[in-house]
């Protein structure tokens, strides 16, 4: 991707852009801004402690990133630096936490690849704000000779235009717009996994039985397994299941 966008930036006419806003993921975006004279500013989709523990990843013994290992039960020096990582991200962040990304090698390569591309950035944003992770913005801050903005929530959901159709014009799953607008304020519990997350059988299971038992309102966006998932709750009237919603819209519901 870097070959495409350097002939992007190539093609623009009038002056340079002022600044470049990208993913934090996409590190070499630095390179590139670097090399014209252009400010990077990174932009961290995910809370500041999370960044802080990746932060920390080159502190963690090389045995940690062996797949099938797993951390020991003594007191060590891998638990106290996640015990700092805790208190300096106001966090229960445990070392079991970080397994699952720091036992694949690549993984753990690309995000030092990250925190270290960040050095040489102009700023870094979080999407998140000032007040709920002070202490870690602050020991951000210390470490990073650029400035470290939190920027708060970044939902267009203002700015969209207001229509109750699906995307596609697919209205088959019945207009839960409607069905939101006529549930009481701040009655509804949105659950959903995102692209990334897969779960077990079971694990759906938990949740399912969980909103069941709740009897809290819900619209839960599920992709898959959801006649299974249906069954199992039944049909209560508290809750939707769908495939996908318009999430940004959906956000600006009272409900």
């Amino acid at each position: 991707m870097e070959a495409p966008f350097e002939r992007l930036l190539d093609g623009l006419e009038g002056p340079p852009p002022a600044a470049l806003v990208a993913d934090a993921y996409v590190s070499w975006v630095v390179a590139v801004g670097n090399r014209r004279g252009v400010p990077v500013w990174p932009l961290f989709p995910m809370a500041a402690s999370f960044f802080f523990a990746y932060y920390h990843y080159d502190r963690l013994p090389a045995w940690l990133t062996d797949a099938g290992e797993h951390a020991p039960d003594s007191d060590n020096s891998e638990q106290q630096l996640v015990r700092h990582i805790s208190s300096q991200a106001s966090s229960s962040i445990r070392l079991s936490d970080l397994e699952p990304l720091i036992h694949n090698k690549r993984t753990v390569k690309h995000i030092l690849s990250v925190i270290s591309s960040i050095r040489n950035a102009q700023c870094l944003l979080f999407t998140t704000m000032y007040e709920l992770e002070a202490s870690v913005i602050d020991s951000l801050q210390s470490v990073y000779s650029c400035p470290v903005y939190p920027i708060g929530p970044c939902v267009p959901y203002m700015t969209l235009e207001d229509h109750r159709t699906m995307s596609n014009g697919d209205t088959s799953q019945g207009d839960y717009f409607t069905w939101l607008d006529s549930q009481p304020v701040n009655s509804v519990l949105y659950v959903s996994l995102g692209s990334f997350v897969s779960v077990s059988a079971s694990q759906l299971d938990e949740i399912a039985l969980g909103l069941e038992a709740s009897e809290v309102r819900f619209l839960w966006i599920l992709r898959e397994q959801s006649t299974r998932v249906r069954e199992l709750i039944g049909d209560t009237g508290k809750g939707m299941i769908l495939p996908w919603c318009e999430q940004l819209k959906k956000s600006g519901r009272l409900a």
